[in-house]
């Protein structure tokens, strides 16, 4: 089966979260460049449900972590059971800052029952003491090649929904780093660059 048609997946933007399920016409959730970010990503698992659940949360460094709230709303809406979500946590930057907001993440998931937690490719190194170290003379941008964002930045993650299946993205894909700029502007216009970010559903 191939992840990369593009009708199949849904975009999950930064500060955006979007859910799916396994009867949708997108049954597939995708985002774009991780550095300190966290990406968490929600994949009903139970064999006996006919129709699965998904959803992803693209979390920012100004992002409300109590936000992610609106998922675990959506879910019980939906009738999923806690118990049979598996959650998968990709990103962040290594550093003692964001390895506590990652504890207070898991905290707000974990609170709402939701145990079955992976952190995949938790940990990247950060780019900041690389700057200031001169380890680093120029930060990489979503144009560079994929080799020089790799030890900084994962190129993107998508979920599927069909098979509760997680894919690392290899290549930055051009129609979410598109979109990513238009909300770019789209947030400044709105005054959503404040220091408390509400996560927005897509």
């Amino acid at each position: 089966m191939s992840i990369k048609t593009k009708e199949e997946y849904s975009p999950v933007l930064q500060t955006r979260w979007s859910y799916t399920s396994s009867d949708s016409d997108t049954p597939q959730l995708k985002t774009g460049i991780i550095g300190p970010c966290f990406v968490v990503n929600f994949l009903q698992k139970s064999e006996e449900e006919k129709v699965k659940y998904a959803a992803m949360a693209h979390i920012d460094s100004k992002t409300d972590l109590s936000s992610i709230k609106q998922i675990f709303d959506l879910f019980k809406e939906k009738l999923v059971n806690p118990a049979d979500v598996k959650v998968l946590i990709i990103g962040g930057w290594d550093t003692p800052e964001l390895k506590k907001r990652a504890r207070h993440l898991i905290s707000y998931i974990t609170d709402a029952g939701y145990v079955h937690i992976s952190n995949l490719l938790f940990s990247k190194r950060n780019m900041i003491t690389d700057l200031i170290m001169g380890t680093l003379k120029t930060p990489p941008t979503t144009t560079s090649a994929p080799s020089k964002l790799a030890p900084y930045y994962h190129i993107g993650f998508l979920i599927d929904s069909r098979n509760t299946k997680s894919y690392i993205v290899k290549n930055i894909d051009p129609e979410i780093d598109r979109l990513e700029k238009e909300r770019e502007i789209k947030d400044e216009e709105a005054g959503t660059t404040l220091d408390i970010v509400y996560l927005s559903p897509m």
